[in-house]
This record gives C-alpha cells, sequence and structure tokens, in this order.
C-alpha cells in the first residue's frame, strides 16, 4: 500500500512546524537555561577578581540575571529571529520561484517527498521520531527536523493508518503525542 501526502502551501506546514519546535519548552529550553546559569555563575566568580569588588549577594544576583538572560534571548529568539529567518526563506522561494506545491510518497520501502522543486527520499529505518502537536506533525531523524505536516491531510489514508504504516516499516520509530503544544518532554 502507498500512502500519499499532497497540499498547494507546503511553506505554510514549515512555518507552523517551526512556530511551535520554537516555542516549545523541550530539551532545547532546558540547555539554553544551563548555559545562562553558567554564563552568569562565571561573571559572579569572575567580576570580584578583574575589579576588585564583590557582589553582596550572589544568590539573588545569580537567580534574577539568569532568568533576565534566558528569557531575553527566548523572547528575542521567538519574537525577532525566527520571524525575521521566516520572511527571508519567503523572499527567497518568491526570487526563485519555487513551487510551494508537496507531493509526498510513502512508498514500501522509502518515504520519496519533494520540497521546493527539489526530490529527496529517506530510508524509513533513518526516521527515529514522530512528533503529533495539535494541528502539525513533525518527523526527526536523530534530532533533526525532516519535514513536517499539516494533521490530516493524507490523501488516501487516515491518520492513525499512516502511523501504522510507518511503525510497520520501522518498529523503533517513536511517535509522540504531545497534550500540551508548547511542553515537549
Amino acid at each position: 500500500m502507498e500512502i500519499n501526502y499532497y497540499t498547494i502551501n507546503s511553506f505554510a506546514d514549515i512555518k507552523k512546524g517551526m512556530r511551535k519546535e520554537s516555542l516549545c519548552i523541550g530539551l532545547k529550553t532546558v540547555v539554553l537555561f544551563l548555559m545562562s546559569l553558567l554564563l552568569i555563575v562565571a561573571f559572579t566568580v569572575i567580576y570580584p577578581i578583574i575589579s576588585k569588588e564583590t557582589i553582596v549577594n550572589p544568590i539573588p544576583f545569580i537567580l534574577i540575571w539568569t532568568l533576565v538572560l534566558f528569557f531575553g534571548t527566548y523572547i528575542f529568539v521567538n519574537a525577532f529571529l525566527l520571524p525575521l529567518y521566516l520572511k527571508l526563506i519567503e523572499r527567497k522561494i518568491v526570487k526563485k520561484k519555487l513551487s510551494l506545491v508537496k507531493n509526498d510518497e510513502f512508498m514500501i520501502n522509502e518515504l520519496r517527498y519533494q520540497l521546493f522543486n527539489k526530490r529527496f527520499s529517506i530510508n524509513y529505518l533513518d526516521i527515529k521520531q514522530i512528533v503529533l502537536f495539535s494541528d502539525v506533525i513533525m518527523i526527526t531523524k536523530r534530532g533533526k527536523v525532516l519535514i513536517y505536516y499539516n494533521r490530516h491531510s493524507f490523501t488516501n489514508a487516515t491518520e492513525e493508518e499512516w502511523l501504522a504504516f510507518m511503525k510497520e516499516r520501522n518498529p523503533k520509530i517513536k511517535v509522540k503525542y504531545l497534550k500540551n503544544d508548547y511542553i515537549r518532554f
């Protein structure tokens, strides 16, 4: 059995998926917080050595500045960098007159997909995880996002049939149903 996916505007799926992934609280968010904490602790240790002044209450200083740095970076990335990045991709698509039509085929031994006039194929054994957000499906390969799909958009199968098909091709695929789109543990 072959399953097909068809959409007229594949960039809309990519935008939706990237926003969900970026706003989601997961491993990347925890790493960002820990990096912020490490940076502020390092500053707290190095500052008295350089300036010959001491920080009076280091614990509140560390907590407050870690949160400020973390939330500042998180907001900056999601409110400024991600929309700018998506706008640049959109301009490139328009400039190069790339096709937004996406017609993917889930064959017996591989997934063949088309993205902006280029054709790709993936062996099912390379797929590690399928994450189902409320309106987007994300397929990943070793932490790298491969494809975003709009949920309930398969032309000749239901979502449950598609998931059964994918699990049949690679039983090691992990399927994550997110109850909350913004928490991904």
